[in-house]
């Protein structure tokens, strides 16, 4: 799922907005500047390492660049699988996603990002495979429902970066002008945070529980949620899912929304895997 954000060259996001969509999009962060000879690629689990490393590379080079908010759909919820990839063994590009790939799940832990990074693009050609108007047709096609940003200083390739299916996201206004975002995500405001204490200097976990209130307020719509510390581990547990789940669950049906009707092309109709809407590692 996650947010993709594409600067291009001398162009920079707001710390604001990239803090906002930290808050909905935290299971991991990366970011990548292309420089005419190498790619610079960080990658931290904390969102505020992460933007400080992007910003102290960013004021020595003003190249093209990305950055990567991640939620976990496929893999696991580690450095390994946070965004950019590097495509096989190529050092000079790299990719990174937002969405969910078509990809089978290879039971390694690596998430659908990584495998086509590091196994399916290869076999076809790696950053080269680009390079034809009928292959980005193709990956276009394949990646339906997914944005995806390539960076390059491979000379190899016809670009310095491709952004597939850019139409899907948008370009952002005021202090984002000139930045492509994937999704809305970073619109919404950062949540706040309000907790209740008891009497005497006693909080009231140490005689009741404790109860706390997240709620943000965002440019295009409300989220609020209210959790309270349950008494038993087992209850902590149900609720800590039931939050995780809530969490992640809107962008799952954005992208379930598009495949299935952006295009009028319906999740359910079995032509799409034999017209090779599908790639595996045995094509």
């Amino acid at each position: 799922m996650c947010l993709l954000v594409f600067m291009p060259e001398g162009i920079t996001a707001s710390k604001e907005s990239l803090e906002n969509a930290s808050w909905y999009n935290d299971d991991g962060f990366g970011w990548a500047i292309r420089t005419p000879d190498k790619i610079l690629v960080g990658k931290h689990m904390d969102f505020y390492k992460a933007y400080e490393e992007f910003m102290a590379a960013r004021s020595s080079y003003n190249g093209d660049a990305l950055f990567h908010l991640r939620i976990t759909t496929q893999g696991g919820t580690n450095l390994d699988n946070c965004h950019p990839f590097y495509v096989g063994k190529d050092q000079l590009s790299v990719v990174a996603h937002n969405g969910m790939l078509p990809v089978d799940d290879d039971k390694t832990g690596r998430s659908d990002t990584r495998i086509f990074a590091e196994s399916l693009l290869p076999k076809r050609g790696g950053i080269s495979f680009l390079n034809g108007e009928q292959s980005l047709t193709k990956l276009e096609k394949w990646a339906e429902g997914s944005k995806l940003v390539f960076l390059t200083a491979n000379p190899a390739s016809k670009w310095r970066y491709v952004i597939v299916n850019m139409d899907d996201g948008h370009w952002g206004k005021d202090a984002d002008e000139g930045v492509w975002f994937s999704n809305s995500s970073y619109k919404y405001s950062k949540p706040t945070y309000k907790s209740y204490g008891g009497w005497g200097g006693q909080s009231f976990w140490d005689n009741y529980g404790s109860y706390s209130v997240y709620t943000s307020n965002g440019k295009e719509g409300t989220v609020t949620k209210t959790t309270y510390k349950p008494e038993t581990t087992q209850d902590a547990l149900r609720e800590e899912l039931m939050f995780e789940l809530q969490h992640h669950a809107y962008e799952l049906a954005e992208t379930l929304l598009d495949r299935a009707y952006g295009d009028g092309t319906d999740l359910d109709d079995p032509t799409i895997a034999e017209n090779g809407y599908y790639w595996t590692d045995g094509e």
